[in-house]
């Protein structure tokens, strides 16, 4: 067995690249947590006009409702108000739900920024991941 990280991880996108050109929340991408204990959201901001863009993360027992936020005592790390263009942030999270979801809370938005966001999981169940994902 292969103890690098490459092989201990699994990469899924969270959050489809997109601009964001009002204020509020919007949700990423569900993602099935099966297999998996723990993870890390990544948010990047591109091209940038205006607002601060922050993450924060969703968790829920059942695929498509239900969610609530992860608390706090199972999150790792601070969330970042970005606000300039080519900006990344990161959230760790361990979880005891099956689906978790990124959101994205923008403020003093006008014409907005393009937003993009990734999930890596960890803590698998197995010791071997698949070497891609197949929901993607």
């Amino acid at each position: 067995m292969s103890k690098d990280l490459a092989n201990n991880i699994v990469v899924r996108n969270a959050y489809d690249a997109a601009t964001v050109a009002s204020d509020g929340d919007t949700n990423g991408n569900e993602i099935d947590m099966k297999g998996f204990h723990s993870g890390a959201f990544l948010l990047r901001v591109g091209t940038l006009t205006d607002g601060t863009y922050t993450l924060g993360i969703e968790e829920s027992d059942t695929s498509g409702s239900g969610y609530a936020d992860v608390p706090a005592a199972r999150i790792i790390g601070s969330a970042v108000a970005l606000d300039a263009a080519n900006e990344h942030d990161k959230l760790g999270f361990v979880t005891e739900k099956r689906y978790v979801r990124m959101t994205v809370t923008a403020a003093s938005t006008t014409s907005g920024a393009d937003v993009t966001g990734l999930v890596v999981l960890g803590g698998a169940e197995q010791a071997a991941v698949p070497t891609h994902d197949e929901t993607a």
